[in-house]
């Protein structure tokens, strides 16, 4: 089970992400971080375990404000030898950058044919299928295609990040059972080791974490045990 841990990044600050209500998002402020300051707060979280992948979410982007391209440079220089995936609301992978590897998101609104595309251009990037209480957040037809997906996959339930009610694993399980030829990442609810557990007897290839992180429910001992590390 890859472990990765979430930065969400607005107004220039490390922000704690609920129920993807994303203008409500207050800066972090917890036992494990009481600095909301980019760098200081993955410092933390790399003392608390080696993370190898860190998953940085660049909201002022998503929402249309400021963009953190200069916070993200900034982490990934400090931090040589952590890999960033990065959303910051592109169609379109940012090309060859080392470290950092794009997401993009079906929230974005790309459609299927423009996903279609990438596929066959071979470049390399994670797909985020992202999902509100409705479902599918963008193109339906991107759900009902697992072709057009790349190898790398999450799956984002964005109610359940930060509400502390568990992962929505109806949804998992049914983008799941849509092909077996992929690695699923989950994101949105991990409360624990038992949720990490579920995770790992579906076939999940990774779990992406903030809350429990800050609230201590996975702590550094926890984490050793489920990442293997």
């Amino acid at each position: 089970m890859l472990i990765i841990p979430v930065i969400d990044l607005l107004d220039g600050q490390a922000v704690h992400a609920r129920g993807g209500r994303r203008a409500e998002y207050a800066p972090v402020c917890s036992p494990l971080c009481p600095s909301s300051e980019p760098t200081a707060v993955l410092a933390t979280l790399l003392a608390l375990h080696p993370f190898a992948v860190v998953y940085v979410a660049d909201l002022g982007a998503l929402l249309g404000r400021e963009r953190h391209d200069a916070t993200v440079a900034k982490l990934r220089a400090k931090f040589p030898g952590v890999t960033f995936w990065v959303d910051c609301g592109d169609k379109q992978p940012a090309g060859n950058r080392p470290g950092i590897r794009t997401i993009i998101g079906t929230e974005t609104g790309i459609s299927a044919a423009e996903l279609g595309g990438l596929i066959s251009s071979s470049t390399d990037y994670i797909l985020s299928l992202d999902f509100n209480a409705s479902g599918l957040i963008g193109d339906a037809e991107i759900l009902s295609r697992p072709e057009l997906w790349p190898r790398d996959v999450i799956i984002m339930t964005l109610p359940s990040v930060g509400a502390a009610k568990g992962p929505a694993w109806q949804v998992v399980d049914e983008v799941m059972g849509r092909t077996e030829n992929r690695d699923f990442y989950l994101a949105g609810g991990v409360r624990d080791s038992a949720d990490l557990a579920q995770a790992t007897a579906r076939g999940m290839r990774g779990a992406l974490v903030a809350t429990a992180l800050h609230t201590g429910a996975l702590s550094s001992e926890k984490l050793k045990a489920e990442s293997g590390k």
